[in-house]
């Protein structure tokens, strides 16, 4: 009995010895990594490979992580502040989160040093800022002449005909007719009969009151290739959560990312291949 209350507490003890073997080795780990804080959509898929060890064996392209910059390597410590040893706690984790009916949350991983010093010429990232729905104008029309404009039924200004009064006013093209001589217009039709009456009356001009769209303000922010944007996308490049260098930039959720340096992008993959040709002209 002897022997074997020996054995099992000899046993006990290289347990105990292994385990602070290994918890030193995770922390002389985590002194050659940098821990990377990334905002994770929980709406869609990470996109990741895990092994059982929560390293990333597998980053699937134009996935969520591959857009945020995730690489394999890298390795999963913590969601929504909760630390995690093995790739089943995270699954779990995320599960209850989805359940609890939270859809976005920041995760911490841990990466490899930067290999290569960041790029001397940084790209330019340009970001339409939202915009204002509509801006209101009154013009007064003349109605001897015609207003030279093609109209969609919700009296929206689809075209304008060159050298016509509607053109010498400054209308374009998205401008949409509200009032004419303050009543309210809701399609082509009720236009037609306003300026007829007005024109049987003895009228010869009309105030008129227009919306049309707000300029964008654009802005231009130089991008570190070297580190990740720390932007979550939704659909057409519009910001649906910001963190890291992307916070650190001022970028601001709803803006819309249309340029990546000098290229148009249009969508989440289309910024994630651009980004990868900078990245590799710049290694």
């Amino acid at each position: 009995a002897r022997a074997k209350e020996l054995g099992a507490a000899s046993a006990a003890a290289l347990m105990r010895e292994r385990a602070a073997t290994l918890e030193r080795e995770e922390e002389e780990v985590r002194k050659n990594m940098r821990e990377v804080t990334l905002e994770v959509d929980l709406t869609q898929p990470l996109g990741i490979l895990f092994n059982k060890f929560l390293e990333a064996d597998q980053v699937n392209g134009g996935s969520q992580s591959a857009r945020l910059g995730v690489q394999p390597g890298w390795r999963a410590v913590s969601l929504a502040g909760e630390k995690f040893k093995e790739t089943r706690e995270l699954v779990a984790k995320i599960q209850a989160l989805k359940e609890e009916g939270t859809t976005a949350v920041s995760a911490v991983f841990l990466a490899p040093p930067d290999a290569a010093p960041a790029p001397a010429a940084a790209p330019k990232v340009e970001e339409a800022k939202p915009k204002a729905m509509e801006v209101s104008m009154d013009l007064t029309l003349d109605l001897s002449q015609p207003l030279g404009i093609g109209f969609r039924d919700n009296l929206e200004a689809k075209e304008i005909k060159s050298g016509s009064q509607g053109a010498s006013l400054g209308i374009e093209p998205g401008w949409r007719l509200v009032t004419l001589n303050g009543e309210s217009l809701s399609n082509s039709k009720e236009l037609v009969a306003k300026i007829k009456g007005l024109k049987s009356g003895g009228a010869t001009s009309a105030s008129s009151s227009w919306k049309r769209p707000a300029p964008e303000e654009l802005q231009e922010v130089s991008m570190d290739l070297s580190e990740p944007l720390g932007v979550t996308w939704a659909e057409q490049l519009v910001v649906q959560a910001v963190l890291g260098q992307a916070e650190r930039l001022g970028i601001q959720p709803q803006w819309q990312l249309r340029r990546l340096g000098s290229e148009e992008v249009s969508a989440p993959q289309d910024f994630e291949s651009k980004l990868k040709v900078l990245q590799g002209s710049n290694g």
